[in-house]
């Protein structure tokens, strides 16, 4: 098997990975704190208020990954994606400036909805980027990069939040790294194929082809599951650890 050759655009993706599971467990982490600022109870669910912030982002993020084809079809993937990471953290920062939780409620749709651009986008780009190079090695690889910022931010997080940091500047800090991505993905040049997937007429008809298909349904329901069990132990876990077992933000 060849050696990956990888460039400027596969860094720029590992990079807006990497921002975009660090905001999706930003809030997680600093949940104990938030909720006792802004007043809203974290036990038994918190009556539902807490688990709907979770619910808004999801929301946004599934009718985000619906429109992210056309979005792509009409300004290319690398603006596309550099509109989603802007949104991203710009609705994590303004977690940071909240006063209510309704406010709080609203800045992570708007973070959701950043981030079902760059979960729909991410494998297309990097699939353009080696079209002509087995894309799957480097789909593989650069996906690795949404885990390593998982464990990489949870652990930062943590930590820095062990040492009295404020919440709301941890917040700005995993925001304001959005802008790595998005700096480093502007300065890369046209060698790659980086213009739109199609036009809208065409992303209308495989859209089509695709809901057609029964297996589709299948890994429709499949994700859903999935992916509703990981966001339930993302968002919990870190609240549940504080509330019950220790009062250490680093041990969640």
């Amino acid at each position: 098997m060849r050696r990956l050759s990888l460039g400027r655009y596969d860094v720029a993706a590992y990079l807006f990975y990497m921002a975009y599971s660090a905001s999706s467990v930003t809030v997680p982490i600093v949940l104990y704190e938030l909720s006792h600022e802004l007043g809203f109870p974290l036990s038994s669910g918190g009556g539902g208020m807490s688990g709907a912030l979770q619910i808004s982002r999801g929301v946004m993020m599934v009718l985000s990954m619906v429109v992210c084809g056309f979005t792509a079809a009409r300004f290319g993937k690398v603006n596309a994606i550099l509109a989603s990471v802007l949104a991203m953290g710009v609705g994590i920062t303004l977690v940071a400036f909240s006063k209510t939780y309704w406010f709080v409620f609203l800045v992570l749709a708007l973070a959701g909805f950043g981030e079902g651009h760059i979960e729909g986008l991410g494998t297309p780009f990097i699939q353009d980027v080696h079209s002509d190079d087995d894309p799957a090695r480097y789909v593989i690889f650069g996906h690795g990069f949404w885990s390593l910022g998982i464990v990489l931010a949870s652990l930062v997080i943590g930590l820095v939040l062990y040492c009295n940091v404020s919440w709301r500047a941890i917040v700005i800090g995993c925001g304001a790294f959005c802008l790595v991505p998005i700096a480093w993905l502007s300065r890369c040049d046209n060698r790659y194929r980086d213009t739109s997937a199609s036009s809208a007429s065409d992303v209308r008809k495989k859209t089509r082809a695709v809901l057609k298909c029964p297996r589709f349904y299948l890994f429709f329901v499949a994700m859903l599951f999935a992916g509703g069990g990981e966001f339930v132990f993302t968002f919990w876990t870190p609240a549940l650890i504080r509330l019950e077992f220790a009062d250490s933000a680093f041990m969640s």
